[in-house]
């Protein structure tokens, strides 16, 4: 690293000077690793030449240019713990080693399922010549202005047939959705490309595989118990990961990543499944 250059009266603006203003060390407060940042105050080309070389060790640097002074937060990982150590110490050793910092977030949507995927009406169904028939027993019976499946045996037929016929074909479902967002150098490389048919996780793998802190796996919901609940025939409950996307940022080389995964049913003809 560039030696720092002290000046009696502070850093001139019209030099590359540039002096230490504050210095804050954190040692895995937030599950991060230990942490250093710094903020520098100069000429701005001194910080925007001295960027270079703290962005190539692997840190995170974000430049105010905002007034005739310049500043500079430079957040540093390292193994060291001792916030008394040389700067230098506080370096990423190598690409890979990085503890990159990650939060965790849930969230619900609602999404329309068809009348016929409710699992009772599926049971019911299943008594049926067959499932393909009962459904169409049903449909042609409200396009044709006809009753339905008299039988006692099917109570849900009748029930099925009064909410088409007035016009109801779904009904919303509450499904919750894990995102894991980190952030890290991006010494450490953009994340390889998912799987073009990803995987059904349970929690337990889901968690394992991507390390997730004990109070997050506290907050994953389980497959329900419900029997009315459980999932069809070839269906299985689990996490499917929905989303991954990943950004650059070029002038701090930092990299934030975004992966999100769904809980519900999953169909296991399409997609494995992993316990």
């Amino acid at each position: 690293m560039a030696n720092i250059i002290f000046t009696p009266n502070g850093p001139n603006p019209d030099t590359f000077d540039y002096i230490p203003v504050s210095r804050k060390f954190e040692n895995s407060g937030s599950g991060t690793g230990a942490v250093w940042t710094y903020v520098y105050r100069g000429s701005k080309d001194a910080l925007r030449i001295q960027s270079f070389h703290w962005l190539n060790a692997g840190c995170k640097v974000s430049i105010d240019e905002s007034g005739p002074y310049a500043s500079a937060t430079v957040i540093f990982n390292g193994p060291t713990s001792n916030p008394l150590d040389p700067i230098e110490n506080a370096y990423i050793v190598g690409i890979g080693l990085e503890q990159g910092s990650f939060r965790y977030e849930f969230k619900t949507d609602y999404i329309e399922m068809s009348l016929f995927s409710l699992p009772a009406v599926m049971a019911e169904a299943m008594k049926y010549v067959s499932i393909s028939q009962y459904r169409y027993d049903i449909e042609n019976a409200v396009k044709n202005g006809q009753k339905v499946l008299g039988d006692q045996n099917f109570p849900l037929a009748q029930k099925i047939w009064a909410k088409l016929a007035r016009g109801q074909e779904s009904f919303p479902i509450s499904r919750v959705s894990l995102s894991k967002v980190g952030s890290f150098s991006g010494n450490n490389g953009l994340p390889q490309i998912p799987d073009a048919m990803p995987p059904i996780y349970s929690g337990a793998r889901l968690a394992f595989d991507y390390q997730f802190p004990a109070a997050v796996q506290q907050l994953m919901p389980r497959p329900p118990i419900n029997p009315l609940l459980q999932p069809i025939p070839g269906t299985q409950w689990g996490w499917l990961q929905m989303n991954q996307s990943t950004s650059l940022i070029a002038k701090t080389n930092q990299v934030e990543q975004t992966q999100t995964w769904t809980f519900a049913a999953w169909d296991l003809d399409i997609y494995p499944y992993y316990s």
